[in-house]
């Protein structure tokens, strides 16, 4: 990695800090966990969402961490075949991938929210 990517990360993790000294939320307000009839626990729409919003972060990959770090909204949400939501991913700077997940239609007020994934195929966003 060169000295400037190492830069521009270091830049990245200073700016994550200074907006994790805000109050903390491990979901957006118009999400909670809760029983799932999927798999486990799973996230649910507090509000009506409406398509197109985006919902948050889920994983990002930072070089020389070994593996992608979930965040809570990434650790709960579950795989269906037709889910309401899909995923994004972004590239902020060389080397970090952020997935985040938007609202693909009109989600509810109570319904789980999924996304279609494979746990075989993990490193796709890498290429």
């Amino acid at each position: 990695m060169s000295e400037n990517t190492r830069q521009q990360v270091r830049e990245l993790l200073k700016k994550k800090i200074r907006e994790a000294r805000k109050p903390f939320r491990a979901l957006p307000a118009n999400l909670t966990i809760g029983d799932s009839n999927i798999h486990g626990l799973g996230i649910f729409a507090t509000e009506d969402i409406p398509e197109g919003d985006l919902l948050g972060l889920t994983h990002v990959w930072y070089p020389g961490c070994g593996d992608w770090i979930r965040t809570p909204l990434g650790g709960f949400y579950n795989h269906f075949d037709d889910p309401n939501c899909e995923t994004i991913v972004k590239r902020p700077i060389e080397g970090v991938i952020e997935r985040y997940i938007y609202a693909g239609r009109n989600i509810a007020a109570g319904e789980e929210i999924t996304v279609f994934y494979n746990l075989y195929d993990k490193d796709a966003d890498m290429e």
